[in-house]
């Protein structure tokens, strides 16, 4: 249904890079990511910058699929994740051309809801001995909750500050999530049925 729902949105709208279609997690798969769908005159790569009002949250730079290449494209859609429940995030995007110019840019304001779904929006280290400088790129959590084994279960993605970037729902019991990385992909069960990548 969320499909047929965006493909009519695309059918019947223009939207721009200044204009984009933005849903707030429209597949119900990561709780604080927003869908977003524009289509640009020539062909870029988009980045995002999230930013909020919090000096002891920096700021989450990403950027959006374009396709397995990471060539620029005319057409964007994805999602923008890193966002934070509770706040106002303001996103900045970026599209830059084949050369790495940024040709335009803007930002929006967007306000996720508190989902209190989490019990904290920050970790921090535990094992301060290891000196390891920690690689780029977010890290997988599982929550579990022992006291109550029936509640489903959700996985956080954390970025190299320990802020949660993305809380992507399991549709299942929380004893009995399976998660793999194969192919360099995270491959997980979101329902009894299911798996997902």
């Amino acid at each position: 249904k969320a499909q047929e729902l965006i493909d009519e949105y695309k059918r019947t709208n223009d939207y721009t890079l200044e204009n984009p279609l933005l849903i707030l997690n429209p597949f119900g798969s990561v709780r604080t990511a927003v869908y977003t769908y524009f289509t640009t005159k020539d062909a870029v790569n988009i980045t995002y910058t999230v930013s909020v009002q919090d000096e002891g949250i920096g700021d989450f730079t990403a950027t959006l699929y374009s396709n397995e290449e990471g060539t620029p494209v005319t057409e964007h859609e994805g999602l923008f994740i890193g966002l934070l429940p509770g706040m106002t995030n303001t996103v900045t995007v970026n599209a830059t051309d084949t050369n790495g110019t940024v040709v335009a840019s803007t930002t929006y304001e967007l306000t996720i809801p508190d989902f209190a779904t989490l019990d904290k929006l920050v970790y921090t280290a535990s094992d301060l001995n290891d000196t390891e400088k920690l690689s780029n790129g977010l890290f997988t959590l599982s929550d579990y909750d022992l006291q109550d084994p029936e509640e489903f279960a959700h996985m956080i993605l954390v970025d190299n500050t320990g802020v949660v970037r993305a809380e992507i729902v399991l549709n299942v019991i929380k004893n009995n999530p399976v998660i793999e990385f194969i192919g360099g992909n995270i491959v997980y069960s979101y329902d009894m049925n299911g798996i997902a990548s």
